[in-house]
């Protein structure tokens, strides 16, 4: 399957994620090959002339004024990429480099940048082929572009540094790696060290990898929570259409929507109750906020996706120095992230807490055990959840407003969006976990009610069922369940 780039095309979602994780064919039009080679024909034209232009005969950052001989040019282009790639921790995902070079690519076919078609061709053979520059966590402030780890993505593509290596399964040198693909090694021309190294993508790639897991998180709550509410024996009523109209915001609407048809064929008699407990009657003014922001936070990255975020920026053969490569935009919305997704893993765990305390049903044996006493039963579901959560609220803090300045002063306020993004991450991955736990505890106690559930319970129940999950009769190692869990919910993204 082929998806071909043009001037003025937007990348989808579906576009990105059959780039990214289903390895389709990326290629660019005539007109945009056109496009980007008039625009490099004018850089060339700069360079030639003798005229000063910030990055292309001058230093970096605060060194912006100290001038480059034109013999040094492309050396210092070379340079800048070395001196950059500094960065440490643990090397990212996979999907995130590719990711990274598939924007970088985005923001090239923007036709600001000034690149030659050389470097395009070789971000679309690095997709096509799958090589994978190794790039570490650590090291961007997410303003005057991720510089650390886009260095380390141009890095691999000069040769240099190491590359993943998919018959060893891990990162060797960049060099045998682009001779096992047929590739030949990037060299840099005036200016392309900066356009690679001086964007967003290192935190737009992030947050855009949590945001898909994200969304699954979040369709998964709603669901979950259709059934921790029929295992509680819950009213309907507080899903009912005129409630949410009265208020109309479109997330409320939304998750009572979904809500009311998952439980719309339940037989469950929820006792006469006038109301629940906010965690099972409040779901949608809890989630529909969260739903909200999801969306929001999809146009904020989709944007930056199809921005030209490098700097400088050629406009009608005109060269501007700005600061399109500041990753606030970003950094904010990953801060967002975080503190939706830990709305959503309180929520969990309270629904979690009222499955296993008898103090708050009346349906169910205290912590689900039969023999309590002898057996804990899932006792300690809610501690693991509730350890889980914590770390999240603490994750939840902003990151976007912890300013270091950077650059002898010159770039005296950063995003921070690195760390914002990177978090972001970790806290959609741990509100997984805490929704399988909440998940497994579910599918236990629904053996505890004998009356029918709605379709989608049964599913789930069906579905857990066929993954050799049992009944929980007496105490036993549950860490493989739980695992089991956490895969369905990943799996079925």
């Amino acid at each position: 399957m082929l998806v071909t780039l043009s001037f003025g095309k937007q990348l989808s979602e579906k576009d990105i994620n059959n780039i990214t994780y289903r390895y389709y064919t990326v290629n660019i039009d005539d007109d945009l090959k056109q496009r980007i080679e008039a625009t490099r024909q004018f850089v060339d034209d700069l360079t030639n002339n003798g005229k000063i232009v910030y990055g292309i005969n001058t230093g970096f950052g605060s060194l912006s004024e100290t001038i480059v001989d034109n013999k040094d040019i492309e050396q210092l282009q070379i340079n800048l990429i070395k001196s950059h790639a500094i960065g440490t921790g643990e090397s990212i995902d996979i999907h995130i480099v590719r990711l990274m070079m598939l924007f970088r690519l985005q923001c090239f076919c923007q036709c600001h940048s000034g690149v030659s078609m050389n470097t395009v061709n070789m971000l679309i053979d690095a997709l096509n082929k799958n090589f994978i520059p190794q790039v570490f966590t650590q090291g961007s402030v997410g303003a005057s572009g991720d510089l650390v780890p886009l260095s380390h993505m141009t890095l691999g593509l000069m040769g240099f540094g190491n590359a993943y290596d998919k018959e060893s399964n891990t990162y060797i040198d960049a060099n045998i790696v682009l001779e096992k693909l047929n590739m030949k090694s990037l060299i840099l021309k005036s200016k392309e060290g900066l356009a690679l190294n001086n964007g967003t993508q290192f935190i737009t790639a992030n947050l855009y990898h949590a945001l898909q897991k994200a969304h699954n998180a979040f369709n998964y709550a709603v669901l979950i929570g259709a059934m921790t509410f029929e295992v509680l024996h819950g009213t309907k009523l507080a899903f009912d259409e005129n409630i949410h109209e009265s208020k109309p915001h479109e997330g409320q609407i939304h998750v009572a929507s979904m809500l009311r048809n998952l439980l719309s064929d339940s037989e469950i008699d929820s006792g006469n109750k006038v109301q629940d407990a906010y965690s099972l009657r409040c779901q949608p003014q809890i989630l529909g906020p969260v739903y909200d922001e999801l969306c929001q936070i999809k146009n904020t990255v989709l944007t930056e996706i199809n921005s030209a975020n490098d700097n400088p920026l050629i406009f009608d053969y005109k060269i501007l120095s700005g600061g399109n490569f500041h990753g606030m935009y970003i950094a904010l919305a990953a801060d967002k992230l975080a503190l939706i997704m830990s709305i959503v893993c309180n929520l969990s765990e309270r629904r979690l807490e009222r499955i296993v305390n008898p103090d708050l049903n009346k349906f169910l044996p205290k912590f689900l055990a039969k023999n309590s006493g002898l057996n804990s039963g899932c006792m300690i579901m809610q501690y693991a959840s509730a350890s889980i959560t914590a770390e999240n609220r603490q994750l939840a803090n902003p990151a976007c407003i912890h300013n270091i300045p950077t650059s002898c002063g010159q770039e005296d306020i950063v995003s921070m969006g690195a760390w914002c993004a990177r978090k972001a991450n970790q806290v959609v991955d741990n509100t997984v976990k805490v929704l399988a736990y909440e998940l497994l505890t579910a599918y236990y106690a629904s053996f505890y009610t004998k009356e029918k559930y709605s379709t989608s319970t049964q599913k789930f129940i069906d579905q857990i069922s066929e993954l050799g999950i049992n009944e929980l009769d007496e105490d036993r190692y549950m860490k493989p369940d739980l695992d089991k869990v956490i895969e369905l919910i990943i799996d079925n993204a």
